[in-house]
């Protein structure tokens, strides 16, 4: 697994933590959750993002947005820690016994 592996933001839940925080962007990439290398494993960073809800989650960010957008936090390509706490969604998809979650 290489170092710059991770999974790419797609979309965000209007009432998730990556989306009301600001600092999670479409279009950056999740190469670590809580220090856990990723790499290309869809699967693997949904289990490790999911937890308690109230509970904090730290995401390593290769942020891929382009310098210019609105919104976009950090320079393009620059990897960043963030803390997020996890929060109830409870028309998440997965349900709401598996909707602790970021997105």
């Amino acid at each position: 697994m290489a170092e710059d592996d991770g999974v790419v933001v797609e979309r965000k839940h209007l009432e998730g933590a990556a989306h009301t925080s600001g600092r999670v962007e479409n279009g950056d990439m999740v190469v670590a959750v809580n220090g856990t290398p990723v790499g290309v494993d869809l699967e693997l960073a949904g289990r490790l993002i999911r937890g308690p809800a109230g509970t904090t989650v730290s995401l390593a960010l290769r942020k891929v947005a382009c310098a210019g957008v609105q919104g976009a936090q950090g320079a393009q390509g620059a990897r960043v820690e963030v803390e997020l706490e996890r929060r109830l969604l409870p028309d998440h998809p997965m349900g709401p016994q598996q909707a602790s979650s970021l997105w």
